[in-house]
């Protein structure tokens, strides 16, 4: 009898989710009218589908309807909606699903890729970022992955709604993206189209996009957030946004 495959990675999406399987492949279910699931099909699963092509994965991010995936040997494929160019592939069409996993342009290496509402991001394994897709409001659709010269090497990337955050080796923080809520920490509501600087001195461990905000966990064990606030999501204690870091969290009493 054939042992049950465990999951290794869990990815949600918007209205579905993908995980990556111990056998590496993904299975996706829930919602499939843009063929985010990637079974040649556009029909809803209510339990785990395997994604077609055989590939094996190391690992996957989803978005709103699209997913990603990096194949073991650094291969980016994407597969679901793309009305904004978000699969990297060239093309964008919000009327044609692309129902299988399709090669993410630019013959680029990846260490990770990850999934925002409207676009993508990607980490080559010589630590640059690429983007494609509509990273926010007034951004220009980029529907092959898109260089940063001038950005330093990242060793980490979180992809948000419409922003993306990352890294750098010493722990420094940049964003880019929609900043209508204050989300990149530059001290601006100024949508950046290149990694910005955050606008402090820490130095973070890690750190996530979220929809609307940011939040980073910092070297000295403390926990930074910025960004909107509108439901206390920084904690802080009070509703008002931020546009820079702000210290919340520094130890819990178990």
């Amino acid at each position: 009898m054939q042992s049950p495959i465990g999951f290794t990675q869990a990815a949600p999406g918007g209205a579905f989710n993908c995980a990556i399987a111990t056998d590496e492949n993904i299975y996706c279910w829930g919602d499939n009218s843009f063929g985010q699931l990637a079974d040649k099909t556009t029909t809803r699963h209510f339990a785990p589908a395997p994604v077609s092509g055989g590939f094996h994965f190391a690992g996957a991010s989803s978005g709103a309807a699209h997913s990603c995936g990096v194949t073991t040997d650094g291969i980016g494929l994407c597969w679901g909606g793309n009305s904004n160019g978000q699969l990297g592939n060239g093309t964008s069409s919000s009327s044609t699903p692309t129902v299988t996993p399709t090669a993410v342009g630019g013959l680029l290496t990846f260490k990770s890729i990850g999934a925002g509402d409207s676009f993508s991001c990607g980490l080559t394994t010589t630590g640059k970022a690429y983007c494609w897709g509509n990273l926010g409001t007034g951004s220009t659709v980029v529907t092959i992955p898109r260089a940063y010269p001038t950005a330093p090497d990242f060793t980490s990337l979180s992809v948000g709604g419409f922003h993306v955050c990352g890294l750098t080796s010493d722990g420094s923080a940049y964003c880019w993206g929609n900043n209508t809520q204050g989300q990149l920490g530059d001290s601006t509501q100024v949508e950046r189209q290149v990694p910005t600087a955050v606008a402090t001195t820490m130095k973070f461990k890690s750190i996530s996009a979220g929809y609307g905000h940011t939040c980073g966990a910092v070297q000295d064990g403390s926990v930074a957030c910025w960004g909107l606030n509108s439901a206390g999501e920084l904690g802080d204690s009070i509703t008002v946004n931020r546009t820079q870091p702000r210290f919340i969290v520094t130890g819990v009493n178990p």
